[in-house]
């Protein structure tokens, strides 16, 4: 398995982006390349995923947040009904502000939008929004996510400078040639993995910062109405019959054999990447018996 590297583009100011020149490649590139959205260079970016979307109409996401505050008395997430482990979901969502949001798409036979790089050489391209809400010093957080996503790479001081505020990104999304449109329409596939917090961040996004719903099953109607039907969970995929994987999106990757993405950084971007070749795996192994059709909308733990 050949590994991809990993390369971040640099950071505002001034804000440089990869030429937007958009080709199929029969190999693939060997190096991912992390476009940072920021303040500065919103509506540019999201303009450019709206123009791709209808070539590369599957979508994955992946979230960072500053950790759990709330936990349900028995503590923890594992053990607990559906129920219970959203009302444990919907408390944390609510409460807590986004750091990151990750975003890669891919189209039906796996390939991601490809450019050039600075020095002219091929990339794939993912998306990483870093959001400019969060206050260390004013709101509440795990101290031990914070302290994990640092060594990971994630200031927290740029992100608060040059960050994207969350509303604006909200009000960005909607008018960013239709991304949201297309999605309830059917022509968009999200694609997460262990999707419980991504899907629940992304609707209080697209939601201006509402409340989630009360009950699970009105969260997954929400999910519905403004992402389409078109919604999967690779872990609830991989673990379910007939593959029975379980672990981390790194370590389903790797016992699908999927080329690793270098270094290894729990971050949104990355994992976003992993999250789509993972998913478009168990997808290309389904084929032959009676396809993925049937994990719509089944989002693991709550389901």
């Amino acid at each position: 398995m050949a590994a991809s590297s990993l390369s971040m583009a640099p950071p505002p100011p001034p804000l440089m982006t990869t030429t937007p020149l958009f080709f199929y490649t029969h190999q693939r590139p060997p190096n991912v390349r992390v476009i940072k959205i920021t303040s500065h260079n919103l509506h540019q970016e999201l303009a450019v995923i709206a123009s791709l979307l209808p070539r590369f109409p599957f979508v994955a996401v992946d979230t960072e947040f500053p950790g759990e505050v709330h936990h349900h008395q028995q503590r923890g997430l594992f053990g607990l009904t559906p129920d219970e482990q959203y009302t444990v979901v919907k408390a944390n969502t609510d409460e807590l502000h986004l750091l990151q949001l990750g975003i890669t798409i891919c189209d039906a036979s796996g390939h991601l939008p490809v450019a050039l790089d600075f020095d002219g050489s091929a990339v794939e391209l993912t998306w990483e929004v870093d959001f400019s809400d969060f206050d260390l010093h004013r709101h509440r957080h795990a101290q031990e996510s914070v302290a994990f996503l640092r060594a990971q790479g994630f200031d927290f001081v740029a992100a608060r400078h040059a960050g994207v505020r969350a509303a604006a990104f909200a009000a960005a999304l909607h008018v960013a040639g239709g991304i949201l449109q297309l999605a309830r329409g059917g022509g968009v596939t999200w694609i997460t993995f262990g999707g419980m917090y991504d899907l629940a961040f992304l609707i209080k996004l697209v939601t201006g910062g509402a409340p989630l719903p009360e009950t699970r099953a009105g969260f997954v109607a929400r999910v519905g109405v403004f992402l389409g039907h078109q919604v999967f969970d690779g872990r609830l995929m991989a673990r379910s019959a007939p593959f029975g994987f379980h672990g981390s999106v790194t370590a389903v990757a790797d016992t699908l054999r999927l080329p690793p993405l270098l270094p290894r950084l729990h971050l949104a971007g990355p994992n976003s990447v992993m999250a789509l070749h993972v998913f478009m795996e168990l997808r290309r192994r389904l084929l032959h018996s009676g396809g993925h059709g049937v994990f719509s909308l089944q989002i693991e733990g709550l389901t």
